[in-house]
């Protein structure tokens, strides 16, 4: 094979793996989020205390915008204890997409008026849905990342 059919082979080779390459890396859509999410049993074992690793620990994530959260362990809400309550949802950019809850009614909150918002991080992936949404307990800096799966 003589340089110029080599050149040109190598180009489309490149501009192949290009294409593809950005055609997977794509922003998670809302499909991509919603369903059942529940807190990982890594992030019960390591960041949870004693009485907070029995929680349900479930956020649902429904195709209509709305949601409904289960006893969520301390720091997705300010405020002592694990939070019960529900609301909507969206999808926004903020360096990087993440899940905007807005909680509308949260179960015997003395201490977080509503309507009150906070986020999600979405875990990344190349394509398709969502591998993980997450948050921080705390400061990101301590390494508090209470993780959940896909129920």
């Amino acid at each position: 094979m003589e340089f110029a059919d080599r050149y040109r082979t190598s180009r489309m080779i490149t501009a192949l793996v290009l294409m593809i390459g950005m055609a997977s890396c794509r922003s998670p859509e809302p499909k991509d989020v919603t369903g059942s999410w529940v807190v990982s049993a890594e992030s019960r074992e390591r960041f949870l205390s004693g009485s907070q690793r029995d929680l349900v620990g479930t956020i649902i994530l429904s195709e209509d915008g709305t949601f409904a959260a289960t006893e969520v362990p301390d720091g997705l809400v300010e405020g002592p204890g694990p939070v019960t309550g529900s609301g909507v949802w969206k999808l926004i950019d903020h360096n990087g997409v993440e899940v905007q809850l807005e909680f509308r009614n949260i179960k015997d909150s003395k201490a977080v008026e509503v309507p009150y918002g906070t986020q999600l991080r979405i875990s990344k992936t190349m394509s398709g849905p969502a591998s993980g949404l997450y948050y921080f307990q705390g400061d990101a800096d301590q390494g508090r990342r209470i993780d959940f799966d896909r129920q």
